[in-house]
């Protein structure tokens, strides 16, 4: 949701705008790059216990 409103945001803003809206992208992207990484580590650490019972 709040990355197509910053795609929108992007695309019809102006170049000082478009400065501002990557700014406000680059927490979005790392938020992301966490929450799908931590699950990721959790779903190969669920698979990797369940290998050893």
């Amino acid at each position: 949701m709040i990355g197509m409103y910053l795609g929108i945001k992007f695309m019809i803003s102006s170049a000082e705008d478009k400065a501002k809206v990557k700014e406000a992208l680059i927490p979005y992207i790392a938020g992301c790059v966490v929450v799908f990484g931590a699950f990721t580590i959790w779903r190969l650490v669920i698979l990797l216990l369940s290998g050893l019972s």
